[in-house]
Formats: C-alpha cells, structure tokens, sequence
C-alpha cells in the first residue's frame, strides 16, 4: 500500500498525489478502460464524455474536491476529464453493470452508522442494500441477476441487523456492530465478505463503516475479516 503525505491547497494535495502515484493512477485508467468495454460497452471516451455530467454539480458543492482533481491530473500527466471519470467510476456503471458490494445502514438515538463492503429495504432505521432491486420500476428487471446470491446476502444482512436491535443497550457500539456484519462469511465465498471464486472472480477489496455523529470512519483495506491494514479517517480535524 502506498501511502503519500500530503499538505497545501486542494490543488497541492493533488499535485503531489498525482506525481507519487502516477503509475497507480495510468494503471487505474487502462484497467477502467478494459472493464467499462467488458462490462458496460462504452469506450474510455465515453466515459468520461459521462463523467463530464457530474462536474457542474461537483463545482457548485465541493470545489475543492475539483481543485484536487486538476492537482491530481497535472501530477500524473493525465487530463482532468480521465481523473473525473475515475473517480466517478461507480456512477458511470451504476445501471450498466452490477458489482458484489454489500451496503447497510444504522441509526439510534445514540449513534448514526454506515457501512460498506466495496467489491435498500428500509426499516426501523435500519438499511441494507446488495445488488438486485426491491422496488418496482418503470422498465422490467433483468431476467437473470448477475449475482444469484445477492438475495441470500441481503437476507443475511437483514437478519444481522435485526439481531443487533435487538442486543441493543445504551452501551452498544455501533460501529463496531456494523464492522461485525461486514465480516460476516455465512454462504462463503460469496457471502457478505467476499472471496474470489470462479463462478464472478470477484472479492472484497475493503470495507469501510462511517460514524456520522462522531464525523470519523474506519477503513480496512483488503477483506475485513483479515486486513492488510486499518485507517482512522478524521477529515473534520483537517478543517
């Protein structure tokens, strides 16, 4: 894992990101390139003529994040348009293609906690979310789920959540509650925690839970059940 210190404007954070990692990110660029035409059908341009949609929204609320972009872009030689799409790589797809994520949410009188496999029923104040729809929409659903098990996990986070409601006192920690159910190997390999099996290929990557209240997040990259590291995110202290 490469880690890189980075400090000044928005446009500095990014330049010195973009220069020290400027490999990392060409290589993001070829295998996104390779991955949109595989499994969206669009070509790396169209992509990011895609991306280009979401930067009027992105300039109006997070400025900065935009600045940090370009920094990015002119440290690792690539134009701003490719940085953009990385980063909106998930929104790209969203619709063309289906990912093995697992997402869920948490909220109490105590604590507001959400959380992420990276690879919605509401109730209570409780969420969760996999990969096949539960509303009724205008267009048909797909024949075949690219995922057969995303209803078993759903069902599985569901009764997960449900299981800490009812464990809940005024001393649960939330967070750790979520990370819990992120680790969660029942119907491993392709269970909430995921692991590369023949049938999709796909793992999780990393899994990160976010304390709303408290404006913190853990991150731990590689699968939460064994990860290869852990990150206290506290972007608030920077401001």
């Amino acid at each position: 894992m490469l880690e890189i210190t980075c400090r000044g404007t928005a446009y500095e954070i990014g330049l010195k990101h973009g220069t020290e990692a400027k490999c990392l990110i060409q290589e993001n660029v070829t295998f996104y390139s390779q991955f949109f035409q595989s499994w969206s059908k669009i070509s790396w341009g169209e992509a990011t003529t895609v991306a280009q949609g979401f930067l009027p929204h992105l300039e109006m609320h997070v400025p900065h994040l935009v600045e940090e972009m370009k920094g990015i872009a002119d440290g690792c030689g690539l134009g701003f348009m490719d940085i953009l799409a990385l980063n909106a790589r998930s929104e790209i797809a969203m619709g063309m293609l289906s990912d093995g994520c697992t997402a869920l949410a948490w909220k109490t009188d105590n604590f507001c906690i959400a959380g992420q496999n990276w690879d919605m029923e509401m109730t209570a104040g409780q969420i969760a979310h996999t990969n096949h729809f539960l509303a009724q929409h205008c267009f048909p659903p797909p024949a075949k789920l690219r995922w057969p098990d995303t209803i078993p996990r759903l069902e599985r986070v569901t009764y997960l959540l449900q299981k800490c409601k009812a464990e809940l006192t005024d001393a649960t920690d939330g967070m750790r509650c979520v990370e819990n159910i992120l680790d969660d190997e029942d119907g491993f390999p392709v269970a909430i925690n995921r692991y590369t099996a023949d049938a999709d290929g796909s793992a999780t990557l990393f899994s990160i839970v976010t304390d709303l209240k408290k404006k913190t997040a853990r991150l731990r990259f590689g699968r939460p059940s064994a990860p290869e590291g852990i990150w206290t995110l506290n972007p608030a202290a920077l401001l």
